[in-house]
């Protein structure tokens, strides 16, 4: 065989491996569904820290995997980390995240929110993931940070949480368990499915507010009320004032009957 020959089979051969390897590198990671997520936001700033662990089911190898999510995250946000995984965007809005390889049957992914106190209403960059997966979420952070969902989100208050209807306490139980959640003293989580109500209106928004801005608010409730209550009472007034001055017209007049009932006796 001359080197010629020789050079182009050696040259078939390395395109033929090229080509085989080629649809193995292109294909996407297995879509991974989750059961469960808890979304950890702490404001910094004007932006938010998310810190998201989310449980899978027991997995048979550790291949890598692709979580979609629900709805694309706010135009700016980024994901930070953990090694090994990569954000799949559409144009600049992350819609899922490949891992290569979620250990322990859990994934914790870190995402930065800017700018999200700028807006007249927050609108939060929770990356809540695609399917039937209980999740909540917990916002605290600078300044006593407090986050209070949209009232059309029709969360229902209990105790400590705002839970969404239809997510029954043995789910919320087990996720809780799954993800070892523990929320802060005073915290008020949100417990939810990305059903397609929330999918329809973008995920979650509400108002975001610090304590100083609450007290402002409760300082001006009471006011509100303080002027109510006198005008109330300066309203009443008038009336028990009205009201004795008939009664003791009505007092007078009759006295002057009486007197003249008696003037006329023989």
């Amino acid at each position: 065989m001359t080197n010629a020959r020789r050079r182009r089979t050696a040259h078939a051969v390395c395109a033929a491996l090229v080509l085989a390897a080629l649809p193995a590198a292109a294909a996407p990671p297995a879509v991974a569904s989750a059961r469960a997520a808890v979304h950890r936001g702490v404001v910094v700033g004007d932006a938010i820290q998310w810190r998201t662990t989310i449980a899978f089911p027991p997995m048979d190898d550790a291949s890598p995997v692709r979580v979609r999510l629900a709805v694309p995250l706010p135009p700016g946000e980024t994901l930070d980390g953990p090694p090994g995984a990569r954000a799949v965007r559409d144009g600049e809005r992350i819609v899922a995240v490949d891992i290569d390889a979620p250990e322990g049957g859990q994934v914790v992914l870190r995402f930065t929110q800017p700018g999200a106190k700028r807006a007249p209403r927050a609108h939060l960059g929770a990356p809540l993931v695609e399917g039937d997966a209980v999740q909540i979420i917990d916002v605290d952070g600078d300044g006593g940070a407090r986050f209070e969902p949209d009232p059309a989100l029709g969360l229902d208050r209990t105790l400590g949480e705002l839970v969404q209807p239809g997510v029954p306490h043995d789910e919320r139980a087990a996720a809780i368990d799954a993800l070892d959640f523990h929320p802060p003293i005073g915290a008020v989580p949100l417990v939810l499915r990305a059903d397609p109500a929330v999918v329809a209106r973008g995920g979650v928004d509400g108002a975001l507010t610090t304590f100083a801005e609450r007290r402002r608010g409760a300082a001006a409730g009471i006011g509100v009320a303080f002027v109510l209550a006198i005008a109330g009472l300066w309203a009443l007034q008038r009336r028990l004032g009205k009201a004795a001055r008939e009664e003791e017209a009505e007092r007078v007049l009759a006295a002057e009957f009486q007197a003249l009932a008696r003037d006329g006796d023989p």
